[in-house]
């Protein structure tokens, strides 16, 4: 367990947290730019001064009142900034060295390491001459053979395009999972979060507001003001089947109801798949629908109808086997329909409106 209690006055805000991480899997600190999380993530890596305690796994690293304050060489933290800072003038074996050789106790090798993150090819090869993503991987590689214990990502696809995040987030995945290496990311992006973390952090003006589950906090992030109203949404787990190559379409599973999406390469057949939908994206019906052009309608039972008095609109909570869907619908809609709790619907989602 990372237990944290730490104040640090600044002059945008005030950072006071009070809070405990598992030192497993991985942990997002999430929300909106200047909420203090790359502050707090400094503060456990000992980059920054800050007052209160900091223990991992019962060892503390800082705690004022008993006057502890490991420097950060002395913390078992390896930090991958959203600029790599990695040694231009050395290869990748060379950077991958370097932490070896300030870290000989290190329970992980150059090669353990190399393979997991695929680095084997670009050993030789100057760092100039890497892409972004590439470099990323050099510098979680070099992080991980620190005598790392934890790992901290700073926005690690701040600097990346689509496809580069897209190639890099297995590789997070992997080292989490193949070295039992705990990661705290910071990120303000919904859909990263979706795609990496088991438990968030939702964090506003130095303050913890939410923490929990992914899918509890995601669900909660536009009622705590953490994302627009309409971007209030769901996220869901789903099964990769096959891949349509004619029409170049991904065939999943959620909850036994069959789903087709663009832009998911193949991947290996039953593989999980998270899934960010919007309530927005969200049409509901109360019988079957015939003929139409969305191809993903989902069967469930209304769990939930918020209605907001002052705007024309109401969320409706459909449960659709063990997971839930919002949607985004009028006021004057579920009158029309007639929708009630326990009802049978079917939820209607267009292929394009997945993000994944």
């Amino acid at each position: 367990m990372i237990e944290l209690k730490v104040n640090k006055k600044l002059p945008e805000f005030e950072l006071d947290v009070d809070l405990q991480i598992a030192n497993s899997g991985i942990s997002a600190l999430f929300g909106p730019s200047g909420s203090g999380k790359t502050t707090l993530l400094n503060c456990i890596a000992g980059f920054s001064e800050c007052e209160g305690s900091i223990a991992f796994s019962g060892t503390p690293w800082l705690d004022s009142l008993r006057q502890i304050n490991l420097p950060p060489h002395k913390r078992p933290v390896g930090t991958v900034f959203q600029d790599t800072r990695l040694f231009a003038h050395l290869s990748v074996r060379g950077n991958l060295e370097y932490a070896i050789k300030r870290h000989p106790d290190a329970t992980l090798s150059l090669k353990d390491v190399s393979e997991q993150l695929n680095l084997n090819t670009l050993l030789e090869r100057p760092i100039r001459g890497l892409s972004g993503g590439e470099q990323q991987r050099v510098a979680i590689a070099r992080a991980l053979l620190s005598h790392a214990e934890l790992l901290l990502l700073d926005e690690p696809f701040a600097a990346l395009d689509h496809q580069a995040k897209e190639d890099l987030i297995p590789y997070i995945h992997r080292i989490n999972s193949e070295f039992d290496q705990p990661v705290i990311m910071v990120s303000h992006i919904l859909e990263e979060v979706i795609q990496l973390a088991d438990d968030v952090v939702a964090m506003q003006n130095g303050r913890v507001i939410d923490q929990g589950p992914t899918r509890q906090v995601i669900a909660a992030a536009a009622d705590n003001g953490l994302a627009p109203r309409t971007e209030s949404g769901s996220m869901l787990r789903a099964t990769y089947r096959s891949f349509d190559d004619e029409y170049q379409l991904a065939r999943l599973s959620l909850e036994g109801f069959p789903l087709r999406l663009p832009g998911i390469r193949p991947l290996q057949p039953e593989a999980d798949v998270r899934l960010l939908i919007r309530a927005k994206d969200v049409s509901l019906a109360v019988s079957a629908p015939q003929n139409l052009s969305v191809q993903n309608v989902l069967r469930g039972t209304i769990n939930e109808i918020r209605v907001a008095p002052d705007t024309p609109f109401a969320e409706v909570i459909v449960q659709i086997g063990r997971q839930q869907l919002r949607a985004r619908v009028t006021r004057m809609a579920v009158d029309d329909l007639g929708l009630e709790i326990t009802q049978q619907v079917f939820a209607l989602i267009k292929s394009v409106s997945f993000d994944h």
